[in-house]
């Protein structure tokens, strides 16, 4: 993992360093196997935190098990309502939205050829 880390960070340096500017479709091309790799570690997270936890709370005794599942749920439900309230009180004092006038704009399509739209569906059916 620390090879693929310094290779991908040598591998932007180098591209860093070229003089022509690259499109959208190439920097997505180029993030992708990155974004693959994030999806893949977020993947792995849950199943491995999930059996520790099991295997911890196995070992334990039930009176204990009791005052801990009592403060999970109050430590879940704290952060839920301080969450909910964070958001409700910084999305009335900034209200979003109030100064944007929007109108409609038509835009001409891309011209893509075959080819870019079906490398870019079998980019999206691997990554997803």
């Amino acid at each position: 993992m620390a090879a693929g880390l310094v290779a991908g960070a040598a591998l932007g340096f180098a591209i860093r360093a070229t003089d022509n500017p690259w499109t959208k479709r190439q920097i997505v091309y180029v993030g992708f196997p990155g974004e693959l790799f994030l999806r893949m570690m977020s993947g792995v997270t849950l199943p491995l935190i999930s059996t520790s936890v099991v295997a911890a709370l196995g070992s334990s005794r039930p009176p204990v098990l009791g005052r801990v599942g009592l403060c999970a749920l109050a430590l879940s439900l704290v952060c839920k309502c301080l969450a909910a309230a964070g958001a409700l009180g910084l999305a009335a004092f900034l209200s979003p939205g109030n100064t944007v006038r929007l109108d409609v704009v038509e835009t001409p399509r891309p011209n893509m050829s075959l080819s870019n739209v079906a490398i870019d569906r079998l980019l999206d059916f691997i990554r997803h």
